[in-house]
């Protein structure tokens, strides 16, 4: 063998026996995602999935842990108190527990962990609506957009799928998705792609109708407001021509106005149910909490816009507030309560009694919720709604009319 080749063979079996160099260490965190979220830490070191969330460390999974921090912390003070009984109708009533709440939520926390942990590894997705009202819909897709990764391609079609009882929301051509008769398109597919994953569904417990009412008082609700908001400026943008006329005249003097916005659902034992206080408040209620917060102003509200599904409640805000009260017109409206053959009476829900709700109500409650969200302060109960305002203007004053009414 030549001397050449005999030495270079043996320079190369002798670097074969060199150690391996050490392993760079780990990128240090941008900081710890988990260091202030007691709850959320101790639930992590029993989930693989939570880990590997708080491991990537960035702002939308620390929105996501927040809110597990908020809803442990109600789980474990549900188990030393437990929630009041729902009334509805004059008394308690038996549905004292939503389905949710007898969840292991333990088990329901390591689910999302891992759900969200194979959502964040796809970089195709298609965005669906669950069958729930349409702000339900709409803060899943906001949800999904902030928590997807930076990489993915995303789209949301909302079209019918036959069966809803609840995203009631179709237009007359059938075939057509609802988020692009009211937004701009978001995804370069213009029609579905066969292949690419569904999803609907929210992420963030703050979101949902157990939850909800704990942002109010939580440290982390300015964070959350803020975050969400990002998201919401960056991809949704408002299409329709009704939905831009009244956001350029009724929004204009909303905005320029002293103006208290007020949103009332209607009382029903399914309402009640997802209230934190497990009551809907009365119209007198509301309107009491109006007269409260605008004697607490420097100057009287210019305008009080009202809005409700609740027939009743156009009529006692009317009385009392008379030419100030801005209120839509042509939105669909019930008196709650049960109908005979035990369906709830609300515009939104399919039942023999409102058999084709149709496209207007998605332009009435959205349009009703970019309304309120032009006005200075908004006084409100637990609803999805409200929730979507926080995020289409997070500067303006949501005020809970519970706090309002025992401040």
């Amino acid at each position: 063998m030549p001397l050449r080749t005999r030495r270079a063979r043996t320079r190369s079996a002798w670097r074969r026996r060199l150690p391996a160099p050490p392993a760079p260490p780990p990128a240090p965190l941008p900081y710890n995602v988990l260091a202030d979220l007691p709850h959320t830490r101790s639930f992590a070191r029993t989930c693989a999935a939570a880990r590997l969330l708080a491991a990537q460390a960035d702002a939308p999974l620390r929105s996501f842990f927040e809110s597990c921090e908020e809803a442990l912390l109600l789980v474990d003070e549900e188990l030393r108190r437990p929630p009041p009984p729902v009334f509805w109708g004059g008394g308690a009533n038996d549905i004292s527990r939503l389905p949710e709440d007898r969840l292991d939520f333990a088990a329901m926390l390591r689910a999302k962990c891992e759900a969200l942990v194979a959502f964040r590894a796809c970089r195709r997705v298609r965005l669906t609506h669950a069958d729930s009202g349409f702000f339900a819909a709409f803060l899943g897709v906001l949800d999904s957009l902030l928590l997807s990764h930076p990489a993915a391609e995303v789209s949301v079609e909302w079209r019918r799928g036959g069966g809803e009882q609840h995203f009631t929301y179709w237009p007359a051509a059938r075939d057509a998705c609802v988020w692009r008769e009211l937004f701009e398109p978001i995804g370069v597919r213009a029609e579905p792609c066969d292949g690419v994953p569904s999803l609907s569904r929210r992420w963030n417990f703050f979101f949902g109708g157990r939850f909800r009412w704990r942002l109010r008082h939580s440290r982390f609700a300015r964070g959350q407001r803020h975050i969400y908001h990002q998201t919401y400026r960056r991809w949704v943008r408002l299409r329709h021509p009704q939905l831009l006329h009244e956001a350029a005249t009724i929004g204009k003097a909303l905005r320029e106005g002293e103006s208290i916005g007020v949103h009332k659902r209607v009382d029903t034992p399914g309402t009640a149910a997802y209230q934190g206080a497990k009551r809907v408040p009365s119209a007198a209620e509301f309107v009491e909490a109006v007269r409260r917060v605008a004697a607490r102003m420097a100057r009287a509200p210019t305008h009080i816009y009202l809005a409700t599904d609740c027939a009743h409640s156009v009529e006692v805000f009317r009385a009392a507030f008379g030419e100030a009260l801005v209120v839509r017109q042509d939105v669909q409206r019930t008196r709650g309560g049960v109908n005979a053959d035990c369906t709830l009476n609300e515009a939104h829900i399919l039942s023999p009694h409102n058999p084709e709700p149709g496209f207007g109500n998605a332009l009435a409650v959205l349009g009703d919720a970019m309304l309120l969200s032009q006005c200075r302060r908004v006084i409100h109960m637990d609803s999805n709604v409200t929730s979507a305002v926080s995020i289409m203007n997070p500067d303006t004053e949501m005020l809970h009319i519970v706090d309002v009414l025992t401040d």
